[in-house]
């Protein structure tokens, strides 16, 4: 009976979301020019009034207006930060979601920690890099002489999984330190087993660092979905955040291991009362990625497996619901 109670509220959010939409989705695609990291992609999605229609974007359909101008005014920002390995594709149906409700959404490619180039995952360069690579999104976009005239700069918010979780709460003032995950590794191995079978190979890219300075204060909000949080074990790394934030965290992750991330991440900040921290039953880790083409979810594998009687898609039209209304909420609505 719960289930279907459920069901059917996830139906009344759908409808009451579709039919609430003010504008299509424009989708347009630009790169970050940085000397620390080169030449990285970014994916965009905004306001337009221009009809979409399908377009290809590899192995993904998107029905987007390319070419589109932004509709007239100015517009919230969020940014999305994909976890480790991921691509800026991985939360395509939260960015279209968000830019038909009025936001402009952008979603980069992380250097050297994405499905085409990982090099860097699990190593102290990687926990240092990835929060400059958002700020550095961030300002190639004030310097889109299109983007920036639709921006209210003063309602820019931070989305980010799994790694992006870590990110995005580094860029509202966390205080990383890499030396945590090799105390947690040493001795609780066995019970976070598959966040530190990540590290495997890569002590000598392993350095313990107190990671300071890569607050931005430009970020008002942000949305933490299975975020990455041993970094954060010491109380006091999260003293400085102060902004409203939304976690979720995976019921069954097998990725990120209860209690060692979300959870800690709850129990160390501030102010309890600008937490809004909810857990998607039935859930692995991969489940806050868009849902995969049944054409490539063989080669992707496990983040496009889901367990039985989790209906993925079913899902993200709850949690896309629930992240604009959060956003609506903390940067104030349109």
């Amino acid at each position: 009976m719960k289930g279907c109670i459920f069901s059917a509220l996830l139906v009344l959010v759908s409808f009451y979301s579709y039919a609430n939409e003010s504008y299509y989705a424009g989708h347009k695609r630009i790169f970050v020019n940085d000397d620390r990291f080169k030449l990285f992609p970014v994916a965009v999605w905004f306001p337009t009034t221009k009809t979409p229609k399908l377009e290809n974007f590899g192995p993904f359909t998107l029905k987007v207006a390319l070419g589109a101008k932004i509709a007239q005014g100015k517009f919230p920002l969020a940014i999305i930060s994909h976890g480790s390995g991921g691509t800026l594709l991985g939360h395509r149906d939260t960015a279209q979601y968000l830019a038909k409700h009025g936001y402009i959404v952008a979603a980069l490619q992380h250097p050297r920690n994405n499905h085409h180039d990982n090099v860097d995952e699990a190593t102290t360069e990687n926990w240092l890099n990835r929060p400059q690579h958002v700020s550095a999104t961030l300002d190639e976009i004030f310097r889109d002489k299109e983007l920036s005239t639709h921006i209210n700069t003063d309602k820019i918010a931070v989305i980010g999984h799994s790694a992006g979780g870590y990110t995005a709460l580094t860029l509202l003032g966390g205080i990383p330190d890499t030396k945590q995950i090799r105390l947690h590794c040493r001795h609780k191995r066995e019970l976070d087993q598959g966040y530190c079978s990540l590290s495997r190979g890569k002590v000598a890219q392993h350095k313990d660092l107190k990671i300071e300075g890569l607050a931005d204060k430009r970020f008002k909000s942000a949305v933490l979905l299975a975020p990455v949080g041993i970094l954060f074990s010491d109380k006091g790394s999260l003293k400085k955040v102060r902004s409203p934030i939304l976690m979720y965290r995976a019921e069954s992750d097998s990725q990120l291991s209860y209690p060692f991330h979300a959870e800690l991440i709850a129990k160390n900040l501030p102010e309890k009362n600008k937490l809004i921290y909810r857990v998607l039953k039935n859930a692995n880790h991969f489940a806050f990625i868009a849902p995969f083409p049944k054409s490539i979810a063989e080669e992707v594998g496990l983040p496009a497996i889901d367990k039985l009687g989790f209906d993925r898609k079913q899902a993200h039209s709850k949690i896309n619901a629930d992240i604009l209304n959060f956003l609506n909420k903390t940067l104030g609505s349109n």
